[in-house]
This record gives C-alpha cells, sequence and structure tokens, in this order.
C-alpha cells in the first residue's frame, strides 16, 4: 500500500492476496493459478517520497552552496535503502573534506601574503 494507498492495510489477508493475484494476472499476462502464495506485511518500513521531492532536495542542495563546510546526509534525500544511505554519507564526507581542504590552502595562503606585507613594510 505504501503512502499512497494506506487504507489496502485494512483489508483481510485474503482480500490482499486475491488483490495481488488479480494485479499480476492483468500486468503479466498469467493464466495458470499460483503454485505458492505467502503475504508479509511491513507497516511503516521505508520512508515514502513525494510528488515535488527531489525539486525540494535540489533546492536545500543550491542553498547548502553558500556554506561549503555543511552537508547533509540520509535516507530523507535521495535513497532510503542502505546503499543510499552510505552514498549520501560519502558524498557528504567528501563535500566537506574539500571544502575544508580549500579552506586551509585559502588561510594559509592569506597568512603568507600578509606576513609578506608586513615584511615589505617593516623594510
Amino acid at each position: 500500500g505504501g503512502a499512497c494507498q494506506s487504507g489496502l492495510l485494512r483489508l483481510s489477508r485474503k482480500d490482499l492476496i486475491e488483490l495481488a493475484e488479480r494485479e499480476l494476472t492483468n500486468l503479466l499476462g498469467i493464466t495458470g493459478a499460483p503454485i505458492f502464495r505467502d503475504l508479509t506485511m511491513q507497516t511503516r518500513a521505508m520512508p515514502q517520497y513525494h510528488v515535488g521531492h527531489i525539486e525540494h532536495v535540489n533546492y536545500i542542495d543550491q542553498r547548502l552552496g553558500q556554506h561549503p563546510t555543511l552537508a547533509l546526509a540520509g535516507s530523507s534525500l535521495r535513497g532510503v535503502g542502505v546503499p543510499g544511505c552510505i552514498e549520501s554519507g560519502q558524498q557528504a564526507a567528501r563535500r566537506v573534506a574539500t571544502a575544508l581542504r580549500s579552506s586551509s590552502r585559502a588561510t594559509l595562503l592569506s597568512n603568507r601574503i600578509k606576513r609578506r606585507d608586513d615584511e615589505v613594510t617593516l623594510h
């Protein structure tokens, strides 16, 4: 059922199995009866993205561009499974590490320039 068809959870196990059989028969053109049937129900097992979600995430990413050492990660962004979460965390870590390296280089360079300016003025 998911977030868009949560009402299906009110159906009996028998009705859910019959519904699944009807839908699979129509989708796959199955003509014979199933040999085995099983139903496992997982409620609130996986987050559901709603229409417009990716646009919101893209907007957040755009705003994050103004804060290079800030990154977001997790299932609420682009992938709810474990691989998506791992990738999200790795991308966030790379973003922050790159920004910090750039920031450190800029600070070192700035300090060198200031010292040279001081030396020049002192002479």
